[in-house]
């Protein structure tokens, strides 16, 4: 299939430090640009890391 782009995988550090970066005050549209990323995709990461999704040794909240 011409054009046909592959998904890419991010690894936990790439995704905490965007998601850091982005709760420190990043804009998400200067991440996504940057980063080459979207703007729902970092969100969603966001949503993730405060639930300790990226942190195996604590259980998300409830």
């Amino acid at each position: 299939m011409v054009g046909h782009r592959t998904r890419r995988t991010h690894g936990i550090a790439f995704r905490r430090r965007v998601v850091r970066e982005y709760l420190a005050g990043e804009t998400l549209h200067g991440l996504a640009r940057r980063h080459d990323l979207s703007r729902n995709l970092i969100r969603v990461w966001a949503n993730r890391y405060e639930a300790a999704a990226f942190n195996p040794t604590r259980l998300p909240v409830t």
